[in-house]
């Protein structure tokens, strides 16, 4: 951090982003595509799971890895970054404002946001997945019981 910044930071301070505990969305698409994204989504988690037991010797290692992905999943289900656009960098710009601290740290932030949405895409898509084979099999069950 340059003396600059410092000083800029100080005297007038920039908004910084925040992490917040998101709740799933409520919305829930048409049942076709939830199906669709749902079955590429778990083709997807299956296909990086099988590449990682091929190539893990280590139960371990085995081990680590799942539960690396798992955790990467929640984080990119469950949290969102609040980041304030208006202070990403000079005039609203990715370029580097000299006088702030903060756009940098917004800028990180962003970075990070776009890493985690492969994570969220299929994260929701296999929540929306369950919800829709959830309520078909507890409606198969309420009609198995109604006659």
């Amino acid at each position: 951090m340059s003396l600059l910044e410092f000083l800029g930071e100080i005297f007038v301070p920039g908004d910084i982003a925040s992490l917040e505990y998101d709740e799933p969305a409520k919305y829930r698409p048409r049942n076709y595509l939830i199906l669709i994204l749902g079955i590429i989504s778990l083709g997807i988690l299956i296909t990086s799971l099988v590449l990682i037991i091929i190539h893990t010797k280590l139960i371990s290692n085995l081990i680590l890895y799942f539960s690396l992905i798992a955790l990467y999943l929640l984080i990119a289900y469950r949290f969102k970054m609040n980041i304030p656009m208006r202070n990403i960098g000079l005039f609203g710009t990715p370029i580097n404002n000299p006088f702030r601290i903060s756009d940098n740290i917004n800028r990180i932030a962003l970075i990070i946001e776009f890493l985690f949405v492969p994570g969220k895409i299929i994260s929701v898509s296999i929540a929306n997945f369950s919800y829709l084979l959830k309520r078909y099999w507890c409606m198969r069950k309420f009609i198995h019981l109604k006659h």
